[in-house]
């Protein structure tokens, strides 16, 4: 199917109907082809450009969306019967990972990102034909969905014991800042005996001292004027993107732009000259001689 399809862009697009002998300019039309398909490709990747398979799986992943959740029904664990248009249609979950190296054909909707004809199977005739049906994305679709509900209790349940663990790390904190206190007060007694008794430090490290000193007295200032809350900040206006703002006038220049000079005698120049003297004056018809 594919080598008639092609054989046939051949003869009628690149070849426009006509019949070729030579092998030369066969060859030089492949090669074109080549390069086509090469940055046709190209263009896909890199601006992401849907394909036809990828807007056909779009379709009926949205087509899925016209099953409703109380017509699938599940007989075990992998197995799904569906029914859609007064028809039942059995869906079985195969894997829960593609190992095909050879798997291009994917669906990249939410929730069934990833879904391949792999995964799983249906016995309707969309999937026969090579495929990913919508049953396949309904039956992916839902568990998926229930599988990040049990994600979400057990990251409630997470955060909940990460609160508990803060609390507890904070009243630590608390308990040991009377101790960092202490240590501040060591680190500066210590640098005041290398100051006064070293006399290497006097010489070479002093103006490096100072300009650190200097720059944590700074930073304590600015952090003791910090408000207690951030409720005293000013709120900044949010504007959406579709508002009508008013814009900044634009002044025009009344210089007008030297363009062509138009000559003293020629038709344009005695045409204006005769609208500017009586424009309101109607052209006179010219007079008729009977013989």
């Amino acid at each position: 199917m594919f080598l008639e399809s092609f054989h046939n862009q051949l003869k009628t697009v690149y070849f426009e109907g006509k019949r070729n002998r030579r092998i030369d300019i066969l060859l030089d039309t492949l090669l074109q082809i080549e390069n086509n398909v090469y940055f046709k490709h190209l263009a896909a990747q890199k601006f992401s450009l849907p394909s036809e398979e990828n807007i056909k799986t779009s379709d009926r992943h949205q087509g899925s969306y016209d099953i409703s959740n109380s017509s699938v029904f599940q007989v075990n664990e992998n197995t799904f019967s569906i029914v859609s248009k007064d028809k039942l249609y059995t869906v079985n979950v195969d894997k829960q990972k593609c190992n095909e190296t050879h798997c291009y054909t994917k669906c990249q909707k939410v929730p069934c990102i990833d879904l391949c004809r792999h995964l799983l199977s249906c016995n309707c005739f969309d999937y026969g034909e090579g495929n990913i049906c919508k049953h396949l994305h309904k039956i992916q679709s839902m568990l998926n969905i229930n599988m990040n509900r049990q994600g979400l209790k057990e990251k409630g349940d997470i955060e909940i014991k990460n609160t508990e663990n803060k609390t507890r790390n904070s009243s630590k904190e608390k308990s040991h800042i009377p101790n960092k206190i202490r240590g501040i007060q060591d680190r500066l007694n210590k640098i005041m005996s290398q100051v006064t008794n070293s006399q290497n430090v006097q010489e070479h490290r002093l103006d490096n001292i100072i300009s650190s000193l200097d720059h944590i007295i700074s930073a304590n200032d600015a952090f003791e004027n910090l408000p207690s809350s951030l409720k005293e900040f000013k709120k900044t206006d949010k504007i959406s993107s579709n508002a009508k703002n008013e814009l900044q006038p634009r002044f025009k220049s009344t210089n007008q732009k030297p363009g062509r000079k138009i000559k003293k005698n020629s038709k344009k120049a005695i045409s204006a000259r005769k609208k500017s003297i009586a424009p309101f004056s109607k052209p006179t018809s010219s007079t008729v001689r009977y013989s």
